[in-house]
């Protein structure tokens, strides 16, 4: 047994005051008055017997009583024979606030319990120690040293929060506050989450600055349905045409996830698909078709119905339905295509001399065209390299019987070539129909499907870039290919488009469906969702003319508004919400004059959605066998077991028990035992 504040124990001294009191009190003569003198020999020897016998007694109880007072003001304690620092201490606190911890323990979720352990740890500790607490929000209170009044005050404010820091983060924290705290104190950190195997592969450094206590604090059983991902079939979706959407269905429980109601929701109306049985520990993709009436950007989601874990039962998308796609044309000679693209209400094609060309609008077109051009200038081929990077289509052309330098070297730095110009008359053999160009055009493309013809053609060489042959000669040599640049697509085509030499353009039932394809074959519109705390960057196609007001894009939903971070460049409006984001829904992008520019729609990570919890044997593997667990014991007295912990078990109420329980003696013995 040790004590915490010994120099009390000096005060046993005053174990003279009672001996005193004996001496002098009880060693008082009393008259006693009899009439009977033959008893006075027999009355004596009994009184003084039972007289000593008492006050030996009450003496022991008042010595007792003492000792064990003073015992109780020196604070003993047993903790294994190890040494405990009375010094002030600096106590680290992480709250683990992520949306996992809305999961239910006892019909209380996570996070309630998590902050009343906060609590507890903080009633543990004295009023001149002083404390850390943060949570997933690494902001500039995270560093902040509170007082113990501070300290819990902020633990009320905790709520559910979309950030989700990295253990490698909290740890590094930790580490910086504590080591930043002045003077000579002990140093403590606490961690309480519920601790997800998401973060297994991370593992933490050895640091004997200071000591560290994880606190686990998992759902019994750990179930959940979530909508994973949601995505349309094309990436292009055109006014009045039917498109398929694929909804992604995870269940986390080993147990099948009966009567799943499904539902889904575009620009406020509501519609149910139904209900679904998803197995245990499986994936189910489901399918809509969905059709718009209306171009222009649509609001859509997906539902649903899970508990209690309910921020992955939401998924949200904005995108574009365009009425029409856009070409552009580029020309040297005639506009050649105008009469193809009259068969087709859902294309418009623009055409405009290689001399003329605003590279500032290139982004805001599907497909861009090269048609035979003589040249490229080295403008045109930066800007068209920087348009495939963004997603854009390009579909190359060239020109009969020669090719340029400038012409070759454009087609070079993408890893592509054209062989040796041949005159020789050949037919096509075959369509790729399993290529995204004829995929689901033809429904039966073997049966009489009139095939076009060439008069001349550049021959197929090797080349660095992997290619995908959508359509080819009978003697194997290549007509169309697609090769991925970066975001977007090249198509290549190995023989001029002019009616001299080529009957493509007498073959309406390839053409418009192939430059259709090609058109809404871009990425640039894929991205219908973006990550909350992941995606910070967005990305819209905007005129230059608009970006001549003066003001800022402001993006705005039901519940949040705020000025992005933004820059125009390129025909770009480029912004930055990192942070800014805090619920998941659809935002409105709202130009200077408050005109609608755009949807964006933001969902909360799925990496909570499994609620899989590391082993006390993961964490220590992670954290070190030096860190300690304090086990989630729900009826356990938290705050004596963190004292027990840092100060060893604490002695001093049992002695002060010990103390009046001497005290109550002492009064019964004097007021029972009557002398007489």
């Amino acid at each position: 047994m040790q004590f915490l504040h010994p120099l009390f124990l000096a005060a046993i001294g005053a174990i003279v005051i009672p001996i005193i009191i004996h001496l002098f009190y009880f060693r008082r003569y009393k008259k006693v008055f009899f009439t009977n003198v033959s008893f006075l020999k027999e009355i004596k020897e009994e009184t003084a017997v039972r007289s000593r016998l008492r006050n030996l007694l009450v003496l022991t109880m008042r010595c007792l009583a003492l000792i064990f007072i003073v015992f109780a003001f020196a604070q003993p304690f047993l903790n294994g024979g190890e040494k405990v620092d009375s010094k002030p201490k600096t106590i680290s606190i992480y709250v683990d606030n992520s949306l996992s911890m809305s999961a239910l323990l006892e019909d209380v979720s996570l996070l309630e319990r998590a902050k009343s352990k906060a609590r507890a740890i903080i009633q543990a500790y004295e009023a001149d120690d002083q404390f850390n607490v943060f949570t997933n929000v690494l902001d500039f209170r995270s560093r902040s040293l509170l007082d113990k009044e501070a300290a819990l005050a902020y633990i009320d404010e905790i709520e559910d929060a979309v950030q989700l820091a990295a253990l490698e983060n909290i740890n590094t924290l930790q580490a910086e506050v504590l080591k930043s705290s002045k003077g000579e104190r002990e140093r403590i950190a606490y961690l309480i989450s519920d601790f997800q195997s998401y973060n297994k592969e991370w593992s933490a450094e050895e640091d004997s600055s200071f000591s560290r206590y994880l606190m686990p604090i998992q759902s019994a059983i750990p179930s959940n349905v979530s909508i994973d991902s949601v995505w349309f079939e094309r990436p292009v979706l055109i006014q009045g045409q039917s498109a398929k959407l694929f909804v992604a269905l995870e269940n986390y429980s080993v147990e099948t996830a009966e009567n799943t109601r499904l539902s889904y929701s575009v620009n406020g109306e509501n519609k149910p698909l139904g209900q679904l049985s998803i197995p245990g520990e499986s994936r189910l993709i489901d399918t809509v078709n969905i059709s718009f009436k209306n171009a222009g950007y649509q609001d859509l989601f997906v539902q649903i119905s899970d508990y209690p874990v309910q921020f992955d039962d939401t998924f949200h998308l904005s995108f574009e339905v365009k009425s029409a796609l856009k070409v552009l044309s580029i020309e040297s000679g005639e506009d050649m295509l105008s009469s193809g693209f009259r068969l087709s209400t859902q294309m418009n094609l623009e055409s405009v001399k290689a001399n003329n060309i605003d590279y500032a609008q290139l982004a805001n077109y599907d497909l861009i065209l090269l048609n035979e051009l003589d040249e490229l200038s080295t403008g045109l081929q930066s800007a068209l390299s920087d348009y495939l990077q963004e997603g854009g289509n390009v579909f190359y052309i060239p020109i009969a019987e020669r090719l340029s330098a400038s012409n070759r070297q454009f087609l070079n730095q993408f890893g592509l070539n054209l062989g040796d110009w041949s005159n020789q008359e050949r037919t096509l053999g075959r369509l790729n129909t399993d290529s995204y160009i004829f995929k689901d055009v033809f429904e039966n493309p073997d049966d009489n499907l009139f095939l076009p013809s060439t008069s001349g053609y550049y021959a197929s060489v090797a080349s660095g870039r992997p290619k995908e042959v959508i359509m080819q000669y009978r003697n194997g040599q290549q007509y169309l290919t697609a090769s991925k640049i970066d975001k977007g697509n090249f198509y290549l085509m190995h023989a001029p488009l002019s009616k001299k030499y080529n009957t493509l353009l007498d073959n309406p039932a390839i053409f418009v469906p192939m430059l259709y394809k090609m058109a809404s074959s871009s990425s640039k519109y894929v991205k219908t969702s973006y990550i909350i705390g992941e995606d910070a960057q967005l990305r819209l196609t905007l005129d230059q003319a608009e970006n001549e007001e003066q003001g800022a894009y402001v993006l705005r939903s039901d519940n949040e508004e705020f000025i992005p971070g933004q820059q125009f460049t390129n025909g770009y409006l480029q912004m930055n919400v990192y942070g800014q984001v805090s619920k998941a829904g659809t935002f409105e992008l709202q130009n200077p004059s408050g005109k609608k520019e755009a949807l964006f729609a933001f969902n909360y990570d799925r990496k909570e959605s499994d609620l899989s919890y590391l082993s006390e044997s993961e964490l220590l593997r992670i954290f070190g066998t030096k860190t300690e667990l304090i086990a989630n014991n729900l009826k356990a007295d938290l705050t004596e077991i963190v004292k027990e912990k840092e100060n060893g078990l604490r002695l001093w109420t049992l002695f002060l028990v010990l103390a009046l329980l001497c005290l109550l003696a002492e009064s019964l013995l004097l007021r029972f035992w009557k002398i007489n």
